[in-house]
């Protein structure tokens, strides 16, 4: 069971079930680079159908996080809003800083020893905001996948290849398509033991 939560876990980094994620700043930061992002209320401007702060420092221009309407169907450009800047999980997990060579499949970056940071792998986000269901999603995807391959060999579809989409939840354009061959003794014949 190690090895199938280091696939699984290995999945996620390639895949985040949650590519992007937003959080209110309740103190100002300052990158190292010197760029900073105020915590304070602002007002969002429109711009291409993208929005950002007021102020260039805020955003310059690559920060960009898709309009959506406000209530009642009032644009978002006359509501306030503290700065809610995006936190790309999708990004860290792909970062070759972070994770070398990060678009192969390597499932031993998940072994016990591993001294990776705590916060390089975030599927179910990090610190005293991740995921309350965390733990249960853990076991079920372990019990799902274990269960599967007790009486599937799965292989992808060659000529169906998932087109993922970054949504509020990662999916894929045209599904995901599997060709499953039924193993013909699942779990062994327990009248031979």
């Amino acid at each position: 069971m190690p090895y199938t939560t280091m696939c699984i876990k290995e999945a996620m980094r390639l895949y985040p079930p949650v590519p992007v994620i937003g959080r209110e700043l309740s103190k100002p930061i300052t990158f190292p680079d010197g760029r900073s992002l105020p915590a304070e209320h602002h007002f969002i401007q429109s711009e291409g159908g993208y929005c950002h702060g007021g102020s260039q420092d805020v955003c310059p221009g690559k920060m960009h996080i898709p309009c959506t309407m406000g209530p009642s169907g009032s644009s978002l450009s006359s509501l306030p809003h503290r700065n809610h800047p995006p936190l790309s999980f999708y990004g860290l997990h792909h970062n070759p800083k972070v994770w070398p060579n990060p678009e192969v499949f390597d499932p031993s970056w998940f072994t016990s020893g591993s001294t990776r940071h705590s916060h390089a792998f975030l599927p179910f986000s990090g610190g005293s905001r991740n995921c309350i269901g965390k733990q249960f999603a853990m076991n079920e995807l372990k019990v799902a996948v274990a269960l599967i391959l007790l009486h599937f060999e799965l292989s992808p579809d060659p000529f169906k290849v998932p087109v993922p989409t970054p949504v509020m939840v990662q999916r894929s354009k045209n599904g995901i398509h599997l060709q499953l061959r039924k193993l013909s003794d699942p779990g062994g014949n327990k009248d031979k033991l």
